[in-house]
């Protein structure tokens, strides 16, 4: 489990812009409504989860990329942390990209990213990120 965590070697400590873009995407469909965002509080499933989910502008420093990307992939069993496996582990290090943003993120910040993924076709749940805009389908998505 671990050498395939670490072979993701996509990932790096400072992540591209798409990937950013790809990651709030994801967070924002499936992530805020437990752990919240800037300026956007838990919804009533998260309120209403024990133990509740930390807020991740708090706790994300707390984990490196590698463990961050374990949580989101499997779950945390005996919390309401669903594993996401049924998604591209590329889609995944994009979240883990956001996450480690989301620290000292305004509000402002928050919503020009969402706003910004919606420009570039929203939530997205596919299998490689492309990043070269001289190359098909590669407007900085996913895309199958």
């Amino acid at each position: 489990m671990i050498a395939r965590i670490m072979s993701a070697s996509q990932y790096s400590a400072t992540p591209v812009p798409a990937m950013v873009l790809i990651g709030v995407g994801h967070y924002a469909a499936h992530c805020a409504v437990c752990h919240g965002a800037p300026g956007v509080p838990k919804g009533d499933i998260g309120r209403g989860l024990y133990p509740p989910p930390p807020d991740l502008a708090k706790t994300a420093a707390l984990y490196n990329p590698a463990e961050l990307f374990w949580i989101v992939k499997h779950g945390i069993k005996m919390t309401g942390m669903p594993a996401w496996s049924d998604h591209s582990d590329e889609e995944l290090w994009a979240t883990v990209a956001f996450v480690e943003k989301l620290p000292g993120m305004s509000e402002q910040d928050y919503e020009a990213l969402v706003i910004a993924s919606m420009a570039h076709g929203g939530h997205h749940h596919a299998d490689t990120i492309h990043d070269d805009p001289t190359q098909p389908n590669s407007d900085h998505t996913l895309s199958r």
